[in-house]
Formats: C-alpha cells, structure tokens, sequence
C-alpha cells in the first residue's frame, strides 16, 4: 500500500507496510502481517465511470456485507474508494467520513524458479 486513509484518518506507515492484498479469480484476501484481514468475492464493471467494485465479504470483520467501491488504474498503481458496508457508493476518489481510500503498487509473483533463490 502506498497511501491509504479510513474515515478521512491517514493509515499510518508502519501500519500500511503490514498489508499485503492477493487477487486470484474473482477473490481477494487481504492480510495484516499473518492475520487475515478480510475475504471477499469482487465483481468490477470497466463500463462505468468512474469504474466500479463491489466486495461482498466472506470473512473478516465485515463477513455477510457488501462494500461499493470505485477503482481505477494508472501505470502499475491501482486506486480504490470504498463506502462503509451499507452506505452509497463514492464518486471520487477522496479521503472522507465512512469512506476507505487507498492506493496500491502493483507486483507481480515472482516467477517459480526466481523464489527458490
């Protein structure tokens, strides 16, 4: 995580260096360190603007609600804004009340023969 704030609080560093986000299919999980933050299925649609994301949590604090979100990309960062579960979907991409906001630089696995190094 690059930047990231909650309820319009920046998340400190120290803080965002522990989360880690794996995207496989249409799931996402994210850890805290070795604690499971949350799961959740992800449906995106590229056709809106801005374009949209949804979680519908699997596990976490936040299990059996859905999060609307908006997205996008520039170059190899990823920029989110999610509503608290239950509230209206954000417009832009801004820190505010009940919103979590967050941007991300993209990695890609390593390749299988380069981790055993």
């Amino acid at each position: 995580m690059v930047s990231g704030s909650v309820d319009g609080q920046p998340i400190p560093e120290e803080t965002r260096k522990q989360i880690k986000r794996v995207y496989k299919d249409d799931e996402l999980t994210v850890m805290m360190g070795e604690e499971l933050f949350f799961k959740a299925k992800v449906t995106i649609d590229p056709s809106k603007k801005p374009r949209t994301i949804d979680y519908q949590m699997k596990e976490g604090n936040n299990a059996g609600k859905t999060q609307l979100g908006i997205y996008e990309f520039e170059g190899d960062k990823l920029r989110s804004c999610f509503a608290a579960p239950g509230a209206e979907r954000p417009t832009e991409f801004k820190p505010g009340e009940k919103l979590t906001f967050s941007e991300w630089k993209l990695q890609k696995e390593a390749p299988a023969n380069e981790k055993a190094k």
